[in-house]
């Protein structure tokens, strides 16, 4: 049997998943105990990154759950993704050529100024060299927000 110790900063997210990657062990400062370390979808998917792109998708996420702190993270079309009230909300993803941003509707709905990026009609293309800017991409949370809550 194993002993689950979270941190006490922990906050679990409803109708998030968590996977138990494993065994992560650490051993408990000051204590002979172990703690195991939970991560979420997006934390694995993370994980599998490497240099300035995970930096930066690390960075974005971050944006997302300080902002959005009710959003859950799970699988949305086979993406690791944010669902805000059951509903996609975003996802951030690299790809061999470049970062892709997918807000889950047509980037034209969004009703911002998207032109000093690449993309299609449902994403945002970026490269390290020129990231989304954390103004942006809270822009785009508030529309996609706005338009969940409808």
């Amino acid at each position: 049997m194993a002993i689950l110790f979270l941190p006490p900063t922990f906050i679990p997210r409803s109708n998030t998943t968590y996977f138990f990657i494993g065994p992560v062990y650490k051993e408990a400062a000051n204590h002979n105990q172990r703690i195991m370390h939970i991560m979420t979808i997006i934390d694995e998917y993370v994980a599998t990154l490497t240099g300035k792109e995970k930096a930066i998708i690390e960075h974005m996420n971050d944006v997302v759950r300080k902002m959005v702190p009710d959003a859950t993270e799970e699988v949305f079309y086979g993406m690791p993704s944010f669902k805000y009230r059951d509903k996609g909300l975003i996802s951030i993803l690299a790809t061999k050529k470049f970062l892709s941003l997918y807000p889950y509707c047509a980037v034209e709905r969004l009703g911002l100024d998207l032109s000093a990026h690449e993309g299609t009609k449902g994403s945002v293309h970026f490269t390290p060299e020129k990231p989304i800017s954390d103004e942006l991409l809270r822009d785009i949370l508030n529309a996609r927000m706005r338009m969940i809550e409808g």
